[in-house]
């Protein structure tokens, strides 16, 4: 995708839906935060993802302390989109 004027491009990706009953389960995943302030919220993320019949269910909370939830169907090959606001009701 691109928008001309205003100068900026990103690649976009599609996978098929499916499912893969061997990913079914119960996942901690940490993301690690920043060290400055400037760059990020300073501190980890943390998530809970589970797993069953090929749809993903994520809730945990953001460095800054937000809560967040997402359900997603997985595609083919397991990757699950993940959308989170950075900013709430913006």
């Amino acid at each position: 995708m691109s928008n001309a004027a205003t100068h900026w491009s990103s690649s976009l990706q599609s996978y098929l839906s499916g499912y893969a009953s061997a990913l079914d389960g119960a996942y901690l995943l940490a993301l690690p935060g920043f060290n400055v302030p400037k760059i990020g919220s300073v501190g980890d993320s943390a998530f809970q993802v589970s797993i069953a019949s090929g749809v993903a269910s994520l809730t945990g909370n953001l460095a800054d302390s937000s809560q967040v939830s997402q359900v997603s169907s997985l595609c083919a090959n397991g990757y699950c989109p993940v959308y989170i606001p950075l900013y709430t009701n913006q």
